[in-house]
């Protein structure tokens, strides 16, 4: 997966790597674990990227947990290289009200700022 090939290439292996997680949450989540760690560094996303996540994370109340933890992972690993600006923001109290507590919960945990 290669979140700078695009907004419509990012969602389209979103959806097929939540597809492939379904029903498996414990891979689900060392999945996302690896996405964070892969997007700590490296390019930063192109524009469009954020409307991408959002629609994923939108339509992750329906597909399942997996899209969800894979949506938490991307925003962490960019919010944080982006310095956490407003729509970052936005999305991470979006996956914090997501309908899977696992989401939530690790949405949760997320900080955007230390003192």
């Amino acid at each position: 997966m290669d979140p700078t090939a695009g907004p419509q290439p990012l969602a389209a292996a979103l959806d097929a790597l939540a597809e492939a997680h379904q029903g498996r949450p414990a891979a689900a989540a060392l999945t996302a674990l690896a996405l964070t760690q892969d997007h700590a560094s490296g390019p930063l996303p192109p524009s469009g990227t954020l409307d991408a996540l959002t629609r994923t994370a939108r339509r992750a109340g329906d597909a399942g947990a997996a899209a969800g933890l894979f949506t938490v992972a991307l925003t962490e690993s960019f919010g944080e290289r982006l310095g956490w600006p407003r729509e970052w923001r936005a999305l991470l109290r979006e996956l914090r009200r997501h309908p899977s507590a696992d989401v939530r919960e690790r949405a949760l945990a997320v900080v955007t700022h230390r003192e």
